[in-house]
């Protein structure tokens, strides 16, 4: 996990699966990954956070579903 920490009107775009936490002072948009909706569908990408500084931005390197799958990999298995 890293901080990103914007300036004022500073922007930083943002996969929405590595979005950990943000400060009150930061705004942000969400928009599609892709231009139009079939890009977006065929690209598996989905949506994604536009900030505006100033602000912290808690950011995980990984996104979720795929540290959990790694983690699995990794469990015991019953049987």
């Amino acid at each position: 996990m890293f901080i990103r920490e914007l300036s004022e009107g500073e922007h930083y775009i943002l996969d929405t699966g590595h979005l950990v936490a943000y400060e009150d002072s930061a705004s942000y948009t969400l928009k599609k990954a892709a231009k139009g909706l079939f890009s977006t569908l065929a690209s598996g990408e989905g949506m994604v956070c536009d900030f505006t500084g100033p602000g912290k931005i808690w950011v995980q390197t990984r996104n979720l579903k795929g540290f959990a799958g790694l983690l699995a990999k990794l469990m015991p298995k019953q049987g």
